[in-house]
């Protein structure tokens, strides 16, 4: 399992487990995911099979990417729990309009997840603009980073709220006592 796989694993535990459970409340996952099958999209098909989880598509517009109005329909008329984009897919090099998301997202008060492995390194990526609760990127790749390594940001929302995943390692605390 790669580091990329883990981050998102920790953040789908946090919102499955954490002080209540924030996917069974809305049971809904949007997700831009076109024919590519990618980690998120096994990690919501899991989550659909376990749980009941719904996951919806947002449309893509004709020159590629999400379409932004799809996706506030969507948003307006299910309430999901979560929206997931990728900032700039691999397989396209098209930079999604994650900020446009963000601000959908906070106006609506859904958790948003952003993967930035393609992007972190090689364009700017400003936290405040894009207003996401989570971000993943991995240093392998235009970090030049060693393999296996990589980060995930979490939102001072999440933090207030003391969303945590159900599992953290020996570096994810320190022991105070014992």
């Amino acid at each position: 399992m790669n580091q990329q796989t883990l981050l998102l694993h920790q953040v789908l535990q946090t919102l499955l487990r954490g002080r209540f459970p924030v996917f069974l409340s809305g049971k809904e996952i949007i997700s831009f995911l076109r024919m590519i099958i990618s980690q998120p999209t096994i990690a919501f098909l899991s989550l659909q099979k376990r749980f009941g989880i719904k996951i919806l598509r947002a449309a893509s517009k004709p020159e590629g990417g999400v379409d932004v109005e799809d996706l506030k329909r969507l948003m307006n008329q299910h309430s999901p729990t979560l929206v997931s984009l990728t900032h700039v897919p691999s397989n396209t090099g098209l930079i999604q309009p994650v900020e446009e998301v963000g601000k959908l997202c906070e106006e609506r008060n859904i958790y948003y997840l952003v993967d930035a492995c393609q992007s972190v390194g090689q364009i700017p990526v400003d936290l405040e603009k894009i207003r996401c609760d989570f971000l993943s990127g991995t240093f392998r790749k235009f970090l030049r980073g060693p393999r296996g390594a990589g980060f995930l940001y979490v939102s001072d929302k999440i933090i207030h709220q003391k969303l945590e995943p159900l599992f953290i390692d020996m570096r994810g605390a320190d022991w105070i006592s014992g």
